[in-house]
């Protein structure tokens, strides 16, 4: 959240922190988390797996979040660090298995959350309020055999929702979901779906329907994408 503060702060752009357990509505400067009364004990229990590991491979360190810790070894050995992170995965089931904990293997990192957290609970709230609007806090926890997102009054028509690890694909999954919904919810011909882009950045099995090999691609595109916009903006006001 302080990373995207600093970096991001300033834009009056809605913003969420940590697989949605922090975020910010558009146009506002409070940030609202997701389950004040989240138990994280937990965290004095994995953290000393965690140090273990860290003291025992070079390059790496420990990361402590409001909702996860995360162990990360970007700069260390990368043969090495995966071999540790794996280890590190089984010590951690073994003490975890009685615990409402998850471990994700993403991007260089193995980070533990707790399971009612995830990227697609304020995504759906997002859908639900629809492109006009800021979103409430969303509910601390949903079942899998609820229905994507609500149809608002003023839908979006443009979606481009872009990941580079395993915690994204609730994300890839959920809008899914949703245009299938938005496609059967058509009443005409005329009725135009919305575009939605479910892009996936680097290697490895993926929800996505399009893969990037880099960020550096990723920037291209948005820098396309800006410039379009930027004149189709000074085509309008003529």
């Amino acid at each position: 959240r302080r990373f995207m503060e600093k970096w991001l702060g300033r834009l009056k752009v809605g913003l969420a922190a940590e697989f949605g357990f922090c975020h910010r509505a558009p146009g506002s400067e409070e940030w609202t988390s997701l389950g004040r009364d989240l138990d994280t004990s937990w965290k004095d229990v994995v953290r000393p797996i965690m140090q273990y590991f860290a003291e025992r491979t070079p390059g790496t360190y420990i990361e402590s979040k409001e909702s996860s810790l995360a162990w990360h070894y970007r700069d260390a050995d990368p043969h090495f660090g995966a071999w540790q992170a794996k280890d590190m995965q089984i010590h951690m089931e073994d003490v975890m298995s009685t615990l409402p904990l998850e471990i994700i293997q993403g991007n260089r990192l193995v980070e533990v959350r707790h399971v009612g957290v995830n990227k697609s609970l304020v995504l759906e709230e997002v859908l639900r309020q629809g492109p006009r609007n800021g979103y409430d806090p969303p509910p601390p926890s949903r079942s899998e055999d609820s229905p994507a997102a609500e149809v608002p009054a003023e839908d979006f028509d443009f979606v481009l929702c872009v990941g580079d690890d395993r915690s994204d694909e609730d994300m890839y999954q959920l809008l899914k979901s949703w245009h299938a919904r938005r496609l059967d919810a058509m009443d005409h011909e005329d009725d135009r779906a919305p575009d939605l882009y479910n892009v996936h950045i680097g290697p490895g099995a993926t929800h996505a329907e399009f893969c990037l090999e880099s960020v550096v691609e990723l920037r291209k595109i948005l820098r396309g994408m800006a410039a379009t916009s930027l004149k189709d903006s000074r085509t309008r006001r003529r």
